[in-house]
């Protein structure tokens, strides 16, 4: 995959994303300061919903039921995240595990 100025962007090597939050939220009655999102399998996409459509259009409810299922948190904890987070969750999770793989992107 190439980014805007062509160069080549290495595939997430790691099957799960790391958001480090610059403030603490509660999650099932802990603080947490950091929130851990597994890769989604179809189940979810079905059960979920796709966050995206092809033409890279987000739907917000259905990206906020995949952060909780994924995230393993409670959807109170993903309403809490000030909006640079949940934005840059959202298009991290979008990036790495539901655009697409274009042809010729997998070694």
């Amino acid at each position: 995959m190439n980014d805007v100025t062509g160069t080549t962007i290495a595939a997430p090597t790691t099957s799960e994303y790391r958001h480090k939050l610059d403030y603490d939220i509660d999650a099932h009655g802990d603080k947490v300061k950091e929130l851990v999102f597994r890769e989604p399998t179809g189940n979810d996409i079905v059960r979920y919903g796709n966050p995206i459509r092809l033409d890279l259009y987000m739907n917000e409810a259905n990206m906020e039921a995949q952060m909780v299922a994924l995230g393993g948190v409670p959807p109170s904890t993903i309403r809490q995240l000030k909006a640079r987070d949940w934005n840059t969750i959202a298009f991290e999770l979008m990036g790495r595990f539901f655009v697409p793989a274009m042809q010729g992107s997998k070694g």
